[in-house]
């Protein structure tokens, strides 16, 4: 996905590719309507509504990251201390943020996301402190490179 290139697996089988590679472009693609040959070949298998729907974004669960497996995470770049350090945010404010989502009192699950992103860019282009780390309080499985 960071080189923007998005894999189904079932659609990489070796005679798949290659019947598809002998397709024309009317076959795949028809004015503004994509897999056209897709859609045909699971025409009466998948049902209509979503044979047709419009492509959907996807969307990260950031909000139950935060709260529960980025939690650590959170609490060690978001310090208040190191907040104030910065220099750049008031450090109440971004305190009140984390408590009133943590709370499930509002959602500031993108404001959280962005101020973490923000943070580590900081540390690594910035502060030059070289490359950034995970604290070691994080679950095995987000160190390991496994799903959140």
């Amino acid at each position: 996905m960071a080189a923007s290139v998005e894999v189904r697996v079932p659609l990489l089988d070796d005679d798949v590719v290659e019947y598809m590679t002998r397709l024309p472009g009317t076959a795949k693609i028809r004015g503004t309507r994509t897999k056209v040959a897709l859609r045909a070949a699971m025409n009466g298998i998948v049902p209509e509504p979503i044979l047709n729907r419009r492509k959907a974004p996807f969307s990260a669960p950031v909000r139950s990251w935060l709260r529960r497996d980025l939690a650590p995470l959170v609490d060690d770049l978001l310090h208040p201390r190191k907040v104030m350090d910065r220099g750049l945010l008031d450090p109440n404010v971004v305190r009140k943020l984390v408590a009133q989502h943590r709370k499930g009192e509002e959602d500031h699950s993108l404001r959280i996301w962005a101020l973490l992103t923000l943070e580590v860019w900081m540390q690594e282009f910035i502060d030059d402190a070289g490359r950034f780390s995970l604290p070691e309080e994080l679950p095995v499985a987000v160190e390991a490179g496994g799903s959140i």
